[in-house]
């Protein structure tokens, strides 16, 4: 939910019932509040194991957050806000905080193949409170103020991760680092299968699925790769509430569906993982891949800024206009010239 140029569709900040349809992960990117059933939707969502993933910016009312997100601790944000806090531009920008990288998501990170998260500028960014409970919140990555960069809050059987600064350029260009959609990737992909069951898997173990005590009894259909199907139950163990398949015996994609529910989870077992190579793309194949979806592309800082603006406020026309008529000027001049003498 980004704020938008003049020419793109307007940004929305009420959610539809079925916007959580098939879905395991929401971004909120700069959304100044939510209106209606949308945050009590969005609490309901995490609590049954979805995930979140907050970019604050210039839009957010920090008032509200701290109020209706936050909750002195019992809501989705993981942190109050203390206010905005920004780097002159005499100053050097803030960085991400040089240190052995422990959480899951940024694992990849500490081999400098994956890329330095140390490149990225952050010139303003929101300043987040000490967070009331750290049992359910932890540091991500922080910046070298010593304020979270990224801060991460268990929230029923779902996960939320908040970000002090921007999705886009306008504090960081963060966005523009080579680095930044591995770790968008790994973010989400964090929060998606977290309370679920591993989507990669070796053959020979099981599909176990965490369910709410509620769902005891339920029934589940797995679909195996040459289309065979079987059906398993839930079942408890302890005060866990859970559906568990044989060993799989056969590598492919399996797909669990809760009956009478169109929700589906795909299991890969024994997958080739070749397609799974980071290594970037040239500049020219995807100018290719923009055109083919009629997107913009921009391979430098200056590039983007320039797309940036053109988006929001149009294309500059003032300077060959201004060219023109000073063309045409010089023009009347030597014709004025030529009448004199003749």
């Amino acid at each position: 939910m980004p704020p938008t140029s003049s020419n793109s569709p307007s940004p929305r900040t009420q959610l539809r019932d079925d916007d959580f349809k098939q879905t395991e992960v929401v971004i909120l990117a700069n959304v100044e509040r939510l209106q209606g059933r949308a945050q009590s939707d969005l609490d309901k969502f995490v609590k049954a194991g979805g995930g979140l993933l907050i970019f604050t910016g210039p839009d957010c009312d920090v008032d509200w957050y701290n109020r209706e997100l936050y909750r002195k601790g019992e809501g989705l944000l993981p942190a109050a806000i203390k206010g905005q806090a920004r780097a002159e531009l005499t100053a050097a920008p803030a960085r991400v905080l040089m240190q052995r990288l422990t959480h899951p998501s940024v694992l990849y990170f500490n081999d400098a193949r994956g890329g330095r998260l140390q490149d990225a500028e952050f010139r303003h960014w929101f300043e987040f409170a000490q967070p009331t409970n750290n049992e359910t919140t932890q540091r991500i990555l922080s910046l070298d103020r010593n304020v979270p960069l990224l801060l991460e809050k268990k929230h029923g059987q779902g996960r939320v991760i908040a970000a002090a600064t921007t999705a886009n350029a306008e504090w960081t260009n963060l966005p523009l680092q080579p680095f930044f959609v591995p770790l968008m990737q790994r973010l989400t992909t964090y929060l998606a299968t977290e309370g679920s069951a591993p989507a990669w898997q070796l053959v020979g173990s099981t599909i176990r699925l965490n369910l709410e005590k509620t769902d005891l009894g339920a029934e589940f259909t797995l679909r195996d790769p040459t289309g065979q199907t079987q059906t398993l139950k839930s079942q408890q163990e302890g005060d866990k509430v859970f559906v568990q398949s044989p060993p799989i015996a056969q590598p492919g994609i399996f797909q669990l569906q809760r009956v009478g529910s169109d929700k589906t989870s795909f299991h890969a077992f024994n997958t080739d993982n070749t397609e799974s190579d980071l290594k970037p793309l040239p500049a020219d194949q995807i100018k290719k891949i923009a055109d083919r979806h009629e997107a913009s592309f921009a391979d430098s800082l200056p590039g983007y800024q320039a797309l940036d603006r053109t988006r929001r406020h149009g294309s500059e026309l003032w300077q060959p206009l201004l060219i023109a008529l000073l063309a045409l000027l010089f023009f009347e001049v030597l014709l004025q010239q030529r009448i004199a003498k003749g």
